[in-house]
């Protein structure tokens, strides 16, 4: 009888183990298919032949860096700044209870934008998914993919470069220059989509100044060169300094007054840009720090970072004088309160800059940026509201496309 007890137990102990094991310790079917300017979602989900394997796109790149690939691109250039460990409530106004905090109210140049361009400006809680470590966020926040658990063994690997389809990628198979300067991580990922990189050394978190000091020097004479098209530049101060010293530190107060001279210097440069309404500004946190200053869990300040976006052009826009039933519908999908998903910046940044959404993305648009009419737009005829109306078609457009890549994605990996 004691045998069987224990036999039981221990194959209870072992199916207990599988289920752990199996639900927990998940891995990711990665699919190695690139979207092309060539053959659009739709035209890919009714031809299923167009799936199978990688396609070289034989539209002229000119012509898909000047007009874009499957809808008319808003901006030619990108600026994306990483601050990594940038917390939401780093970056928004807090409520009075934390104004004594070391890292309240210490981004001023956000809120003061986007109080003086509300239409130019926007700033969103940035959800991450865990596990939030820094190679795991880079890939979603590139890829549109989401991360498992066993993935942050990548963290330690010496290359882990990417092969699922990418942004970088994208830009690259269009001869658009992409430079890169800060956290060497992205070397690791993307050694070899880079016009020009400044990497630097990410592992030793009680240096607070080196990776960023290095960035700033780079940073403003590349942002007036000519052959880039998606300029990164990623800081690590604020999360050393969490690691090192805590959220609630002088030392945070000071790193992050020197982001924010850094940043009001970068707004006004591209402010004073003669091609500045033809550049995009993504101020961003891949994950935020927990009250000790780690990360990699999934609690609400670990995941919750903050995403700044800028454009000297109009960035948002109303719904003008249409009917109440359009009205409520615009107000419901424009609420620019809300948090977003990080992977939802893959399909946005993808579409405003002319790109195909990478194949493997499971992010969705951010309504608010595409619900401007198109710059060929004619107001003059029907004034407001013959522009609300191109701005609905605009997004559902945008709409159409992200749902149709999603489709062809689900139907490549079932």
């Amino acid at each position: 009888m004691g045998h069987r007890v224990l036999a039981v137990l221990l194959a209870l102990h072992a199916a207990a183990l599988y289920l752990f094991t199996t639900g927990f310790f998940l891995t990711r079917f990665e699919v190695s298919d690139l979207s092309s300017c060539q053959v659009t979602p739709s035209e890919a989900n009714s031809n299923p032949t167009h799936l199978r394997g990688v396609h070289e796109d034989v539209r002229d790149p000119d012509d898909a860096a000047t007009e874009g690939c499957w809808m008319p691109r808003r901006f030619r250039r990108v600026v994306f700044v990483v601050i990594d460990a940038l917390r939401f409530d780093f970056a928004a106004a807090g409520p009075s209870t934390q104004r004594s905090a070391f890292y309240s109210d210490r981004l001023p140049v956000l809120n003061e934008t986007l109080a003086s361009e509300p239409e130019h400006a926007l700033l969103l809680k940035f959800v991450a998914d865990p596990p939030t470590m820094t190679m795991q966020r880079l890939k979603g926040l590139t890829t549109g993919s989401l991360p498992t658990f066993l993935d942050i063994k990548d963290n330690m690997a010496a290359s882990s470069q990417i092969v699922e389809d990418n942004l970088l990628r994208q830009l690259r198979a269009q001869q658009r220059g992409v430079v890169f300067m800060g956290d060497d991580t992205w070397d690791a990922l993307y050694a070899r989509e880079f016009t020009r990189k400044f990497a630097f050394d990410s592992f030793n978190v009680k240096d607070l100044h080196s990776v960023d000091r290095g960035v700033t020097t780079h940073l403003f004479p590349e942002l007036h060169k000519p052959d880039w098209d998606l300029l990164i530049a990623h800081f690590l101060g604020v999360d050393h300094v969490g690691h090192t010293h805590g959220p609630s530190s002088v030392f945070m107060a000071e790193k992050l007054d020197e982001m924010n001279g850094v940043l009001e210097k970068l707004l006004q440069e591209l402010k004073d840009m003669p091609d500045g309404e033809d550049v995009l500004l993504a101020v961003l946190g891949d994950h935020g720090m927990s009250a000790d200053g780690n990360h990699g869990g999934a609690s609400d300040d670990e995941t919750g970072a903050a995403l700044f976006l800028y454009s000297k052009a109009s960035l948002v826009a109303t719904g003008g004088e249409v009917d109440d039933e359009l009205r409520e519908y615009a107000e419901r999908i424009l609420d620019s309160s809300r948090e977003v998903p990080q992977v939802d910046l893959v399909p946005t940044l993808a579409l405003l800059s002319g790109l195909p959404i990478p194949f493997g993305n499971l992010g969705s648009i951010i309504p608010s940026l595409f619900f401007v009419p198109p710059p060929t737009t004619q107001t003059s005829v029907g004034g407001e509201e013959s522009s609300a109306v191109a701005a609905f078609q605009s997004l559902n457009r945008a709409l159409r496309l992200n749902l149709d890549q999603g489709n062809a994605c689900w139907y490549r990996r079932s």
